[in-house]
């Protein structure tokens, strides 16, 4: 996930997928005035943060720049820290730049949560209607009835349903449309109504 103010990493922590961001940019975005490697060492000490639970550190191996009187290579340590991690932090800062950093993270975790309330209401949809067979009972171009059928119940290919709505003395196509419409509303309350009994 990438924002302006500081990209949103997928690491594992304490043995799970989570969401982090690289503790560099957030120093960076801070405009924190110690070096980097003195502030977060000092910072992990000092509220004890714990490793693999609000934090990991990654050793990377990064280029000298062009120009730069050191010519080898040197280990950079990156830490990816929790969303919580990275709030505390933004928040003992004292600054402007903290609280909206915070606000930002804030957001961030929001934006998350409805990702994946509406990645879990999907797939349990879909599982649903992996399994289950619909009929719908269509009167004068109207949707009247949704059944559930048990699943060894006939029904026929979308193939044959195609080319039996393809046929013009059956339906028009704003008549096609309606019934869709109508019976997504009805699946919907439909689905609602089982998931509701389980």
């Amino acid at each position: 996930m990438t924002n302006d103010l500081i990209t949103i990493h997928s690491r594992t922590l304490y043995g799970t997928q989570a969401e982090c961001v690289k503790a560099r940019d957030l120093h960076r975005f801070l405009k924190i005035g110690r070096d980097f490697s003195t502030w977060i060492k000092a910072r992990i000490d000092q509220y004890g943060f714990e490793y693999n639970t609000d934090y990991v550190a990654v050793e990377n191996l990064s280029s000298p720049k062009r120009g730069s009187t050191k010519s080898r290579t040197q280990t950079r340590t990156e830490y990816y820290i929790s969303l919580d991690m990275a709030k505390e932090l933004a928040m003992v800062e004292r600054n402007e730049k903290g609280r909206e950093a915070r606000r930002y993270f804030i957001d961030c975790e929001k934006q998350l949560r409805e990702q994946q309330s509406l990645t879990a209401n999907t797939n349990s949809l879909t599982q649903f209607f992996d399994f289950a067979k619909i009929v719908l009972t269509i009167e004068n171009g109207q949707v009247t009835h949704c059944h559930h059928l048990p699943n060894n119940a006939f029904m026929t290919t979308r193939e044959n349903l195609v080319r039996y709505i393809n046929e013009p003395a059956f339906l028009s196509l704003e008549q096609v449309a309606e019934i869709a419409a109508q019976a997504n509303d009805k699946l919907a309350r439909y689905a609602k109504r089982v998931q509701q009994q389980r």
